[in-house]
């Protein structure tokens, strides 16, 4: 498999907000934490790396936050545009930011150092574009191992490997390797701020159909033969391993690192 540069979500525009959405009470929740880490004032100027269509600016940008957005996406962007006319956007790549030394006074990363092979080199642009002071805020959502979408996920990697390929994204998902980054660059003060723990009602067949559905970037990432057969080995698997109905409560926790330049 060819070495993916950026994982780019204009194939997601049109389901995004469907399948990524939080709960309105839990991104009330999350607006909130960060309003409040933020210490926002009339004149504070928030950059999201990895924009999208809003999901995270947008609750922000309705309380009275100016935000400005950027993302590889043209097709995110404008359903973005549709919901939050107001919001300033740019087609625009993280590692090379258009913007001026010391712009914002908070740079949030929310789902996206994974998608990214120079997440490295995002994190300068990041620190590059802060002013003193600024705070850095890189997401945590991580969902327990034993999780019915973790362990059909993780049976898919293995049949994948055995395949001789992967569905390994080209960025990082690892919080040490981030900090070490964030360590050399300079910051602070660093804190952790958990704001939600939810469960999940699902089921394995429902899990399996959202996989087969190739809603999951992940899943772009493999060619259609080898998604199709290891697909099917997965359903074969998980059908004598699970009563494929039983409605199970999938745990995840979601919250943010904070990092002070």
């Amino acid at each position: 498999m060819n070495q993916v540069q950026n994982v780019v979500f204009d194939r997601a525009a049109g389901y995004y907000d469907q399948t990524r959405s939080l709960p309105p009470h839990e991104a009330a929740q999350l607006a909130d934490a960060l309003w409040q880490v933020l210490g926002v004032t009339a004149t504070t100027h928030v950059l999201e790396i990895g924009i999208g269509t809003g999901r995270i600016a947008g609750p922000l940008v309705q309380r009275g936050l100016t935000m400005t957005g950027v993302d590889l996406s043209r097709s995110m962007l404008a359903v973005l545009r549709q919901k939050f006319p107001a919001l300033p956007v740019a087609l625009a790549d993280m590692t090379r930011l258009p913007f001026a030394p010391g712009t914002f006074d908070g740079i949030l990363a929310f789902h996206v150092l994974h998608l990214v092979s120079g997440w490295r080199d995002a994190l300068a642009e990041a620190v590059r574009v802060l002013r003193p002071g600024g705070k850095f805020i890189y997401s945590i959502h991580h969902r327990d191992p034993s999780a019915i979408n973790m362990q059909l996920r993780t049976q898919w990697r293995q049949l994948l490997a055995a395949q001789g390929t992967t569905a390994e994204r080209p960025g990082t998902r690892n919080d040490e390797q981030v900090d070490q980054v964030l360590r050399q660059l300079g910051y602070h003060d660093h804190t952790q701020v958990d704001v939600i723990r939810g469960q999940e009602p699902v089921t394995v067949r429902f899990v399996l159909a959202e996989m087969e559905k190739r809603i999951w970037s992940d899943t772009w990432l493999v060619a259609d033969d080898v998604f199709a057969t290891t697909m099917a080995r997965l359903r074969a698997w998980a059908s004598e391993h699970f009563d494929l109905d039983q409605v199970q409560q999938d745990e995840y926790h979601i919250g943010f690192h904070v990092y002070t330049f």
